[in-house]
């Protein structure tokens, strides 16, 4: 069992600059202790000649090619006015 205390928490709360209330420390601090917990029992997994995998193969990369709308009435701040990515 991972021994993580209030003080950790809230070490750890501010590096990340997250501010917790007291109610969301209670609930938080145990389930930063199982998930540390879990990553314990991962660790203990022999992984020796098991190569690393840093992308699923064979899975194709999905990208689309942005068009400018308007070039000359679109640049905002620096930024181009591009088609919806998101369809409502």
């Amino acid at each position: 069992m991972s021994a993580i205390n209030l003080s950790t928490l809230r070490h750890t709360a501010t590096l990340a600059r997250i501010k917790l209330s007291p109610a969301e420390e209670k609930t938080f601090l145990p389930q930063l202790s199982a998930v540390l917990d879990y990553i314990d029992i991962i660790k203990k997994v022999d992984t020796k000649g098991i190569e690393p995998s840093f992308q699923v193969p064979d899975l194709p990369s999905f990208t689309r090619s942005d068009e400018i709308i308007s070039p000359n009435s679109s640049l905002k701040s620096s930024y181009f006015k591009v088609k919806n990515t998101i369809k409502k």
